[in-house]
């Protein structure tokens, strides 16, 4: 509660951990109401966030990646991308991982930080950056 705060008094950039919307814009309104009771313009604060995409070119390697990556965490690999989804990280195939930022820009999210997780090597972080980079 106190991190939107802080950000709307002194910030210049206000990162927020892939959530839910309604999450999201619960914290961003929270920072933007702080910003303005300092007296700050609120849109002068880039908003951001930041989450591990979960990615490939076609279904199946999509699906062989989420079951990786569930399986590293010892969880459910439905029960994985389900909550996945919920947080909006950008997920499934190149197009399906494009659409997720769609809605995070309605929210004001104007920069967005692509962890590179997994263990798939500099070819997936290249296949990432090259599909997400400029999405």
């Amino acid at each position: 509660r106190r991190t939107p705060e802080l950000a709307g008094r002194f910030a210049d950039e206000f990162n927020i951990y892939s959530q839910p919307a309604p999450d999201l814009a619960l914290r961003i309104g929270r920072a933007q109401d702080a910003s303005n009771l300092a007296g700050r313009d609120a849109s002068s604060i880039l908003l951001s966030s930041i989450s591990p995409p979960v990615i490939g070119p076609d279904p199946a390697t999509y699906r062989r990646r989420l079951g990786l990556l569930a399986a590293a965490r010892g969880v459910d690999v439905d029960r994985f991308e389900e909550q996945s989804r919920t947080i909006a990280v950008p997920m499934g195939t190149h197009e399906e991982a494009r659409d997720t930022f769609g809605p995070l820009a309605e929210l004001g999210i104007t920069r967005y930080y692509l962890q590179i997780l997994g263990g798939f090597g500099l070819d997936y972080a290249t296949e990432v950056l090259e599909v997400l980079g400029s999405a």
